[in-house]
């Protein structure tokens, strides 16, 4: 199965989340595969502005499957309301549609770890368990 892959020399700000945006119409999946909230991207489609960060580009695509993969550090309060905010948007999004790996790495803010988020401000832990995505 052919893959259309888009890999960054920067740590941001190259318009990755662009350019996955525009191939998206073409694929079935869309897999963000490192990095944490901190990043994100903006999509203005019709006049209306989506602003994600965990959430791949690609998203608004009724075709696509988003799916965060394991090097991604997830904010689960801020995942959720991702969610919540594109569906609020009206965008073709649903929870179901959605893919996770098993294997990603959770921030959990307030709990004090060895290994911390770029951002500093918690504990990342990643589950001990099977590797295949799931839906949430």
């Amino acid at each position: 199965m052919p893959a259309t892959v888009v890999v960054g020399t920067q740590w941001g700000d190259e318009g990755k989340g662009k350019f996955t945006d525009l191939v998206a119409s073409e694929v079935s999946m869309v897999v963000r595969y490192q990095g944490g909230h901190n990043a994100g991207h903006t999509l203005v489609v019709d006049d209306e502005t989506f602003s994600l960060q965990l959430v791949p580009s690609g998203v608004l695509y009724p075709h696509v499957t988003p799916v965060i993969g394991n090097g991604v550090v997830v904010d689960p309060r801020v995942l959720l309301s991702e969610m919540d905010m594109l569906g609020a948007q009206g965008a073709s999004y649903t929870h179901t549609s959605h893919r996770l790996s098993a294997t990603a790495w959770w921030s959990t803010p307030g709990f004090s770890s060895p290994r911390w988020t770029c951002l500093g401000r918690g504990g990342s832990i990643r589950p001990n368990s099977a590797s295949a995505a799931t839906p949430i």
